[in-house]
């Protein structure tokens, strides 16, 4: 979707309502969207006024939808363009497919009547192979964007015939049948699953809508202390549909518990927010209404072009937020020297998402937020909970540890372990909280898990 927004603001310097045109609400190659995309895609009374109710005092309502982007619409042409194409292949297989079955039929029945055995298809022993599913269905693994020629597995989601023969443990989809695994832990969590054979090789899908790289190649660019500062991040990563989903979550989550966290609206006295390990700026976009000033900080250089690129498609321009290169664990090796300038210290608000599980000195990371914050000042950290806390169940433990050996010191914390950490830095009025609802993840990476915002101040 990409329309045109109208808003109006609620001015508490003069009590005069502003209205505000703003350009694109979801730029061409931004999955994520913004608050704006977000709203206006959840409204229905999109040519009336509506007062949004995680807004407190009506300080921002809709006035008007309407339009379309160019760039939006061609983008869409090209992705049903090769829909289409995908689909035409998908139906030339299938032709050919039915073609050799009646050629097989044929043969059996001329080998039956001289007496010669006949080959014969594989049985469905289980009607829940034959899940339905739409053709054009995107694989749900988040490694690729294939499509998915074959049903589910275990798992929750389509797969494709790559990512589901993946994973060893649950058997292979082109096998005659997938055994019951004889392991007890994973047992519970599969579904024996059948199919033909013949029919599988067959069918195959032969353009991708986009490829992305593995996951192993394209490890989190948040890891400090652990990764050379040199490291270069794909921000390809966040259109990975898992990943664009945790996006669209924190940012609400985040926006839901502004009162929680502290935010009160612009006022007369400068507001300054620091989005550390910022990625591409899903928490500053998320936050930006309420701020006259948001910087962020990533240790990555492809991410903060990212993040003041996507900064500027939704209207955000310099000086009001800007992005830099950095590392607050290791200063000497940061190549910005703005990180020493009072435009980077005395924040009203520091958050951190997704990032203190990459860190190997946690205890050492808060400590240096803190230092940044002003008096009264909130810190704020999403991540995710503690297994035994959650009670998350982590499918592949093992595999998951070690695809994060080299990027994550942990896999979650416990209210206790974060809320010392802050204590240790000083922060009081401290607060834990989980989101509202837990995150799907891909089976390979862990699988369902749960998040937390955590919250403290500086006396």
């Amino acid at each position: 979707m990409c329309q045109f927004l109208e808003l109006e603001f609620s001015c508490s310097s003069d009590n005069h309502p502003h209205r505000l045109r703003t350009r694109s609400i979801c730029p061409c190659d931004n999955p994520l969207g913004c608050l704006a995309e977000e709203i206006a895609a959840s409204e229905s009374k999109a040519e009336s006024e509506t007062v949004i109710e995680d807004w407190e005092d009506g300080l921002f309502s809709i006035m008007k939808v309407d339009g379309v982007c160019g760039d939006c619409a061609q983008k869409k042409t090209k992705e049903l363009e090769d829909k289409e194409k995908i689909l035409g292949d998908i139906e030339t297989n299938l032709v050919k497919m039915d073609q050799d079955l009646d050629r097989l039929s044929a043969e059996n029945l001329a080998k039956s009547r001289r007496g010669i055995p006949t080959l014969s298809l594989p049985q469905l022993h289980d009607d829940r192979a034959e899940r339905e599913h739409e053709p054009e269905t995107i694989c749900s693994s988040g490694w690729c964007k294939g499509l998915v020629a074959v049903s589910l597995d275990g798992r929750r989601g389509f797969f494709c015939q790559k990512h589901t023969c993946a994973a060893a443990d649950w058997g292979c989809l082109l096998d005659k049948q997938t055994e019951w695994s004889t392991n007890p832990r994973k047992r519970s969590h599969i579904v024996t699953t059948t199919t033909i054979t013949y029919s599988i090789t067959l069918i195959t899908i032969v353009d991708r809508l986009k490829a992305s790289q593995d996951l192993l190649e394209n490890r989190a660019s948040f890891t400090t202390s652990i990764l050379p500062f040199t490291i270069h991040v794909d921000p390809m990563v966040f259109q990975w549909p898992w990943i664009a989903e945790l996006c669209r979550q924190i940012s609400k989550e985040l926006r839901q518990n502004i009162d929680w966290i502290g935010i009160k609206p612009p006022s007369s006295r400068p507001t300054k927010l620091l989005d550390y390990a910022c990625g591409h700026g899903v928490a500053s976009r998320a936050l930006a209404p309420f701020m006259s000033t948001v910087r962020g900080i990533d240790i990555s250089s492809s991410m903060v072009d990212k993040y003041n690129e996507m900064a500027q498609q939704a209207g955000y321009m310099a000086p009001k937020m800007l992005a830099v290169q950095g590392d607050l664990i290791d200063p000497k090796s940061t190549p910005s020297p703005e990180l020493n300038s009072a435009e980077f210290s005395d924040f009203d608000v520091i958050v951190m998402c997704m990032a203190l599980h990459h860190i190997e000195d946690h205890d050492n990371m808060i400590l240096q937020l803190s230092k940044r914050l002003r008096q009264g000042g909130i810190l704020v950290t999403v991540d995710w909970v503690a297994e035994s806390e959650s009670n998350c169940f982590r499918t592949n433990t093992d595999q998951l540890k070690d695809m994060a050996s080299h990027t994550a010191t942990r896999m979650g914390f416990k209210e206790s372990d974060v809320r010392r950490m802050f204590e240790r830095a000083g922060l009081k009025d401290w607060s834990w909280k989980w989101a509202l609802t837990r995150s799907l993840v891909p089976r390979e990476i862990g699988g369902e898990q749960q998040l937390f915002l955590a919250r403290g101040r500086k006396p």
